[in-house]
């Protein structure tokens, strides 16, 4: 249906380089300045949407999009205990990680954490619905789909690494606005980056829906650790 590795021209490696960027522009104009994580995820959604398919039709590539569902389906069965399984061991784990953190270290200063305020419940619903789901079909999308499409498809290391960078340097400036932290922001920016390699690696092995999946499980443990954050309710303290 496609070429192994896509031929671009240094103009169109350059406009790929900048979409590959782009989060890191938004985080900075947008949330940096509103303090609105709903907006943020909003345009950051939007132009990692948009972009890719104009790229595409520039290109006069058309993708379909129902064979790749059913090739994608084929590669794994879908069992509903499995893909809850997914889901629960990236939050568990990650929110064990968090919740060990705290307990080591109960005098770092987690007030200065810039986190979404839950109050405004139509708000949190919102921000849980962009977060917890549109995300990870978004971003899974465009740094394993499209980004893996236009890089060669992640035949070599160097394929995987460049994206996963670009996938986790974005996150070091979204972390960095959370913590304002640096050493703490560096950290989270090579958790991201090994992530996307994991991710990269569970879509070319498993379909492109199983990293969806675990990726899922991901953002609702970083929800989990948002709302703990506020109301403390997690029983390890």
């Amino acid at each position: 249906m496609l070429n192994s590795k896509l031929q671009l021209t240094k103009r169109e490696r350059f406009l790929l380089e900048l979409i590959m960027l782009s989060p890191i522009l938004i985080v900075l104009t947008v949330l940096h300045t509103t303090h609105s994580f709903v907006l943020t995820l909003f345009l950051f959604h939007v132009v990692l949407t948009v972009f890719p398919i104009l790229f595409l039709r520039k290109k006069n590539i058309h993708i379909d999009w129902k064979g790749l569902l059913k090739q994608d389906l084929a590669r794994y069965s879908r069992v509903l205990n499995n893909d809850v399984k997914l889901i629960a061991l990236p939050a568990i784990l990650l929110t064990a990680i968090y919740s060990t953190y705290r307990y080591m270290f109960p005098d770092y200063p987690y007030e200065r954490f810039r986190i979404p305020l839950l109050s405004d419940k139509l708000a949190a619903i919102v921000l849980t619905i962009e977060f917890v789901i549109l995300n990870p079909i978004v971003e899974e999308l465009f740094w394993r789909f499209f980004s893996d499409l236009f890089m060669g498809r992640s035949k070599t290391v160097f394929n995987r690494l460049d994206v996963s960078i670009h996938f986790g340097l974005y996150h070091w400036f979204v972390a960095y606005y959370l913590s304002q932290d640096l050493l703490l922001s560096t950290f989270g920016f090579l958790g991201v980056a090994s992530l996307g390699f994991i991710l990269t690696y569970v879509k070319q092995k498993s379909g492109l829906i199983t990293a969806m999946i675990l990726h899922v499980g991901v953002d609702l443990a970083a929800a989990i650790v948002i709302v703990d954050m506020q109301s403390k309710f997690l029983p390890f303290y």
